[in-house]
């Protein structure tokens, strides 16, 4: 809820009240126990994002990422449809019907999303028939390069913004300060009961060997002023968003920073701390449960929880965020959502199962190889022990009982080698989800540097490992001497054109063959950037 909206109240000059109605400030009187909040608050995005606590700057891979860092809309992989209803604050003495709804889609471009990946979404926020404010977003994200290990996209999105009142008694005969009526209209409607505005975003992600990643967000960059009047000012503030998050296994950690100028000359700084921890379950079905804190200065607390539940490819997700501080009396804000998932269904999510899947079966099978390596040596030890008790030994009967015990031992060596089988079964099984994780993102599209990088990765796991690494290594070079074959063929089409142009061909001819090397080179390894400047100046 735009909480500034409630600042109009106060905006009174000689001989004129400047408020909003005496009906609308009751109703918002509640909020007023709450930090001051800015227009087009960022507020019931999604049921998946607030059960994290808002903490999904850095997180991608689903819809949501249209509102929260268009960037991370690259990493999105099948087209999905998100819809939301939220209920802020429930439980109100003022009985006020407070609700949010979105609805969002995103989808690749081209093939293999080669053009990056887009989303549309509309979000509104209603209280009762008294004051609406909404946007609808156009998105992009793109993955740019690859840098180090992992790979950085880049992204944007347009606001078209949109506040509008309702009108009641208050507003078509203003009252003055001793509640006496004016005979006249509110002077805050002088110029309409709406405002229309738009706003940028600008976004990056960038993720690192496909477990941690790293967003940035600069919201509303050029501040729209969303008030009525001509004289009055209601911007609606940039925001910056920090973010990081990490994979364990099943488990989804992630962190943002957020800093807003609410108020004109003092910023508002809130940490968003979010978990989410998935289970399989039978079938195409899993489980979510999630956590979350927000955390800001002007005494802002709120807990976070939240749930989600898979079933081929409809997602449900329910979200909750209580206040900690500030208003009282509420049950608070309820998110329900529902996601629809389109194409194939092994995309970013199945693809992150197996990753996790390998790395759990890899861990769990090196602990039991340590472990039986221990309890083997032990065995062993204990038998050369018994050895030479056995050769020392001059009596029949403690000569029978040094035999005795060597029997034990013989069996703990060999149950030990049993188990250490048995590890290194899991190990084996563990590689294979590796190369089966390697292919499918291999098939998926991914490029050269990421395959390289993938393979880089198991060789380094599972080398001393009595593990064969002949079919990684072997995949390997076949890639390094795929890419210097690209290099080369590359260099000689380059060749070919850059001659032709001395030779004076024309203009159309020469963007024809620009054109046809970058369809030819654009989803491999080759820097296609002289290509496209070249291209550029020709059709300018």
């Amino acid at each position: 809820m735009d909480m500034k909206n409630t600042n109009m109240t106060q905006k009174i000059k000689t001989g004129t009240l400047r408020e909003l109605s005496a009906l609308l400030a009751s109703v918002l009187v509640s909020w007023l126990t709450l930090p001051t909040q800015a227009a087009f608050e960022n507020i019931g995005q999604g049921a998946r994002p607030e059960g994290m606590g808002g903490a999904f700057t850095a997180v991608g891979g689903d819809v949501h990422a249209l509102y929260f860092n268009p960037a991370a809309l690259g990493t999105i992989e099948q087209p999905e449809l998100a819809t939301m209803y939220s209920r802020l604050f429930m439980g109100l003495s003022d009985d006020s019907d407070i609700g949010v709804s979105l609805l969002g889609y995103a989808q690749p471009i081209g093939s293999k999303g080669r053009f990056g990946s887009a989303g549309v979404g509309l979000w509104r926020i209603k209280l009762d028939s008294l004051f609406t404010e909404q946007y609808v977003t156009l998105g992009w994200g793109k993955p740019i390069s690859d840098v180090l290990e992992g790979k950085l996209h880049l992204g944007a999105s347009l606001k078209m913004l949109s506040r509008s009142f309702g009108s009641t008694p208050e507003t078509q005969n203003a009252i003055n300060l001793s509640g006496s009526s004016l005979g006249r209209p509110d002077p805050v409607f002088a110029n309409g009961n709406s405002k229309n505005g738009y706003a940028l975003d600008l976004a990056a992600f960038y993720r690192w060997q496909q477990r941690h990643n790293f967003g940035f967000t600069l919201q509303n960059i050029n501040e729209p002023d969303m008030a009525l009047g001509v004289n009055d000012s209601d911007k609606v503030p940039m925001t910056m968003r920090l973010g990081y998050s990490t994979r364990f296994g099943s488990l989804n950690l992630a962190a943002d920073l957020e800093r807003q100028e609410s108020i004109p000359g003092l910023m508002d700084n809130r940490l968003h701390l979010g978990a989410e921890r998935w289970w399989a379950l039978r079938g195409a079905s899993s489980f979510t449960a999630r956590f979350g804190f927000i955390q800001g200065n002007r005494g802002l607390n709120k807990l976070a929880l939240g749930m989600g539940y898979q079933f081929s490819r409809v997602i449900f997700n329910y979200g909750f965020q209580l206040p900690l501080s500030g208003i009282r009396d509420t049950q608070g804000n309820h998110q329900l959502s529902i996601n629809i998932l389109f194409g194939k269904l092994e995309k970013q999510e199945d693809l992150s199962k197996l990753l996790d899947q390998e790395r759990t079966e890899r861990i769990k099978a090196e602990k039991r190889l340590l472990e039986a390596e221990r309890q083997r040596i032990a065995a062993e030890e204990k038998l050369k022990a018994l050895e030479s008790q056995k050769a020392a030994s001059t009596q029949g009967i403690e000569r029978l009982t040094v035999e005795e015990k060597q029997k034990d031992a013989e069996q703990e060596a060999q149950a030990a080698k049993a188990k250490q089988q048995q590890a290194q079964e899991s190990l084996q099984k563990a590689y294979n989800l590796s190369l089966d994780y390697y292919q499918r993102r291999k098939n998926s599209g991914s490029t050269p540097n990421q395959q390289i990088e993938m393979l880089n990765r198991i060789i380094e796991q599972y080398t001393g490992r009595s593990i064969a690494l002949t079919q990684p290594k072997q995949e390997l070079e076949n890639i390094k001497e795929m890419m210097q074959k690209t290099q080369k063929d590359f260099a000689f089409s380059w060749e070919y054109y850059q001659n032709l142009s001395k030779q004076g061909v024309s203009s159309e001819t020469r963007i024809e063959l620009l054109e046809r090397i970058i369809k030819k080179f654009e989803t491999t390894n080759v820097d296609l950037a002289p290509v496209r400047e070249e291209l550029k100046k020709l059709v300018k």
